[in-house]
């Protein structure tokens, strides 16, 4: 009961910037008593609330105007989702002048990958991908964020890399096995013996 409350409270506070998509997926986890699964969309979300109100505070951190683009990442799709998600993207680096030295430089375009993804658009999606790689001027930010790219690898079709890049997240962040193996971007490699063996689920 305390989890359905919060997510109604949560998907309440941030009025209307979930999408419909998101808020059906948060009920299903919850009448299928997926908790585990609830509870960390739950602390995802109450971080979102944080950083929504972070940015009434502070309109020109872009660390908090990030997280308008983490939500289409998690949920978005369509044309124009993908265009409000380049103008988030360019808008958060008039503000950061990190460039791609840094991790959220090449996090904000996995985030533009996904919605691009999730719309049907692999070729376009790839192509983000690869200019975001090329474009990184450090390799190791790759590897610190390859659940990302591992997920949006999934959203079109690439199990087999998704599955390659999370063995090398897990092998420099074995303490992540637990969230990445409960995490519902990974559900669809649940039935794989392969992800059930790198995060440790029973066969």
């Amino acid at each position: 009961v305390l989890l359905a409350d919060k997510r109604a409270v949560l998907v309440k506070v941030l009025d209307g910037r979930v999408s419909h998509a998101v808020t059906l997926f948060l009920d299903l986890l919850l009448r299928k008593h997926r908790l585990n699964e609830l509870e960390l969309i739950v602390k995802e979300f109450e971080a979102i609330v944080e950083r929504q109100q972070g940015i009434q505070r502070f309109p020109r951190d872009p660390n908090f105007v990030d997280c308008e683009l983490r939500i289409l990442g998690w949920s978005a799709k369509g044309e124009h989702q993908i265009a409000t998600a380049w103008r988030l993207l360019t808008n958060a680096e008039t503000m950061d002048s990190g460039g791609p030295t840094t991790v959220p430089w090449l996090d904000r375009r996995l985030m533009v990958a996904a919605v691009v993804a999730r719309t049907g658009l692999a070729d376009s999606a790839r192509a983000v991908l690869l200019r975001a790689r090329k474009g990184a001027k450090d390799d190791s930010l790759a590897a610190q964020i390859a659940d990302e790219e591992a997920y949006v690898r999934l959203l079109i079709g690439e199990r087999d890399e998704a599955l390659r890049l999370l063995t090398g997240y897990l092998r420099w962040r074995p303490q992540s096995r637990e969230s990445i193996g409960q995490s519902p971007w990974f559900r669809p490699l649940r039935s794989d013996p392969r992800f059930r063996a790198l995060v440790g689920l029973e066969p």
